[in-house]
């Protein structure tokens, strides 16, 4: 029995200090079907975000304010 959920049931987290590009991007992962989005304009919660939800899938800007995105995927390497 393939336990494994349709890829359309990934948790997807965005991490962009910019909104309009967070919209743009869970404008189109909406139409294309994807419903588990979550995000984040502020690249410090990036970890909380990643341990709380625990998502499948990081889309993450590398140019931000606090940290970036380098030092995000740091962070994550750690976890």
């Amino acid at each position: 029995m393939n336990t494994e959920l349709p890829f359309h049931q990934a948790k997807i987290l965005i991490v962009d200090d910019e909104p309009s590009t967070v919209k743009l991007l869970e404008d189109m992962l909406h139409m294309a079907g994807y419903t588990r989005i979550r995000n984040t304009t502020d690249e410090r919660q990036a970890i909380t975000t990643y341990h709380d939800w625990h998502p499948d899938l990081v889309l993450l800007d590398i140019h931000m304010l606090h940290l970036d995105g380098f030092e995000v995927m740091a962070q994550l390497k750690a976890i």
